[in-house]
């Protein structure tokens, strides 16, 4: 009876022992394939409850296993989750299941729940790092700063120094205005919505081309220019305006004709020397100047230089003329001495040809009388001029000075032409 007691006694200590009376676990190991994070950020893990089931508790680890803390959770705490062998907040304790009974579940939580990072503050840079504008670069960035150009049309770019940063452009760079400040804001927006304006003045000045003229006429004259880009020409006295044609090296160009800073649009000629600018203009208005002389002549001077001119003409002409009669002449006189049978009348008829040419030659002019009209003079109507070493009746020399504008030498022309002149022929 009394060994039946000690048998007894020894089950219900062994019982004790290894059958707890309550489910609650202070560092029991965890199945390390049964972790997992649940979305709140806690870590679980399963563990045996002794009698072939199990219960889940908040993991806590050491770094190299994983143990039970606080009361058991006979229910998957977020069955939704997949087991991730996840690690829970590491403690300070070793495997000694006593290190563990400091931690409470308000600690886990805090250990297991991480802090969202802050926003990155945006800049406020709202400098210029460069621009570049009409092929040129501008560093030294200022608030307000000058530019100069000759182009009409330009183009531009700005470079912020921080490259979140947005710049426009407020001004017209289209048409820019001649000797003018064409103004232009450059308005820059930081990353954060700061803003900064700079000023641009632009100055357009009138620059120079090389467009050439590559044709010219003035009234259906062709006009040669120099190496100093000047052409000269005349017209004459009658000739009171003008009309002109050209060509360009560059198509898209035009010209201006100019006087005295003006352009013209009537084109009148005062008698003696007319100078003009010939502005070659470009599609930036960029000048290239030509220089123009046109001379209207006198009524005398034209006149005059109409008969020497006829005169030059005429004097080849002339000798050609006498040069083939006389070979027709001496061929007929050949012909007539070879004849022996008519030999005789052949020599009369030489001798009388000859003197024929020498009367046709000569000048039947008599001192007595003008040489023009024929006219007999006397002290009436003599006049001190002369045509060679004969004298010009008063009637003659009014007539031709009327027509030639004024008195000229009247022994450098041919004597019909002063004829053609009084008898209205010219």
């Amino acid at each position: 009876m009394k060994k039946n007691k000690e048998k007894v006694f020894f089950l219900i200590i062994l019982f004790l022992a290894f059958c707890p009376l309550n489910a609650s676990a202070t560092g029991g190991g965890l199945r390390k394939n049964s972790i997992k994070t649940c979305p709140d950020g806690v870590t679980y893990g399963l563990h045996s409850d002794g009698h072939g089931g199990t219960h889940w508790h908040v993991a806590v680890t050491n770094g190299d296993n994983y143990y039970s803390s606080g009361e058991a959770i006979y229910s998957d705490p977020c069955p939704d989750s997949k087991k991730n062998y996840g690690t829970a907040g590491q403690t300070q304790g070793s495997t000694n299941s006593s290190n563990y009974s400091n931690y409470n579940n308000s600690n886990t939580e805090t250990n297991s729940i991480q802090e969202p990072e802050p926003e990155p503050q945006k800049s406020n840079d709202t400098s210029i790092k460069y621009i570049w504008i009409d092929g040129k670069t501008i560093d030294d960035i200022k608030d307000s700063m000058e530019f100069e150009t000759i182009n009409k049309k330009i183009r531009n770019h700005i470079t912020t120094t921080d490259s979140k940063a947005k710049s426009e452009v407020n001004g017209n760079l289209e048409n820019l205005v001649i000797d003018e400040i064409n103004k232009v804001e450059i308005i820059v927006t930081a990353e954060d919505g700061s803003k900064k304006t700079y000023l641009l003045n632009i100055k357009r000045n009138i620059g120079t081309n090389d467009i050439t003229i590559t044709e010219f006429s003035i009234n259906d004259s062709s006009i040669d220019f120099d190496a100093d880009k000047k052409g000269t020409t005349f017209v004459y006295y009658w000739n009171d305006t003008f009309n002109y044609k050209y060509k360009l090296s560059d198509e898209n160009a035009t010209i201006k004709l100019m006087q005295d800073g003006k352009e013209i649009k009537n084109k009148k000629l005062k008698q003696g020397y007319n100078n003009y600018e010939i502005q070659i203009i470009d599609q930036n208005d960029n000048v290239n100047t030509y220089y123009l002389e046109i001379e209207r002549m006198s009524k005398g001077g034209s006149i005059a230089l109409i008969i020497i001119t006829a005169g030059l003409i005429l004097i080849p002409v002339s000798a050609v003329i006498i040069i083939i009669i006389v070979l027709k002449r001496k061929k007929k006189k050949e012909k007539m001495a070879n004849d022996s049978s008519e030999s005789i009348e052949n020599n009369e008829k030489i001798e009388e040809l000859e003197e024929n040419d020498v009367q046709e030659n000569e000048i039947s002019l008599d001192k007595k009388h003008c040489p023009v009209c024929n006219i007999k003079l006397n002290n009436s109507n003599k006049s001190n001029a002369k045509f060679n070493e004969y004298t010009i009746c008063k009637s003659c020399i009014k007539k031709i000075n009327e027509y030639r504008g004024g008195e000229i030498p009247t022994d450098h022309i041919y004597l019909e032409d002063l004829q053609k002149i009084v008898n209205g022929e010219k």
